[in-house]
């Protein structure tokens, strides 16, 4: 299946765009996104579904509803969350069989947040 990238996400990913090129410069926003659809890329045809999350406390990151939308340029099924929470509680809704593995990725700094919320935070 197929998602159509619809005008809507388009222009978000646009003003994450500017946003970027405003902060950073060209070279380095292109770059940015560029090395994001390479790793996303990765997963086309492995990955069920993206759900894509801010990383708690970090501002000057490219933004949930971006990063899905970069995934859905590359055909795979997207979308994006507030919280962790919100992302396990879809990915509760979504009923698959057998049960998904779940891959926390892109950013340390989230995988330590779900290992502190889950108790397992190494010592």
């Amino acid at each position: 299946m197929t998602l159509v990238f619809t005008p809507t996400a388009e222009a978000q990913f646009d003003h994450q765009m500017a946003y970027s090129r405003a902060c950073f410069g060209e070279a380095t926003a292109t770059k940015t996104f560029a090395r994001i659809e390479g790793f996303l890329g990765n997963f086309t045809g492995l990955a069920r579904r993206l759900i894509a999350v801010p990383v708690p406390g970090v501002d000057k990151a490219v933004t949930a509803p971006a990063l899905a939308d970069i995934a859905r340029k590359l055909d795979l099924s997207a979308t994006s969350r507030d919280t962790l929470d919100e992302a396990f509680d879809a990915v509760r809704k979504l009923d698959l069989d057998p049960p998904p593995r779940i891959l926390i990725t892109g950013s340390l700094y989230l995988a330590g947040e779900v290992l502190r919320e889950n108790g397992t935070l190494p010592t």
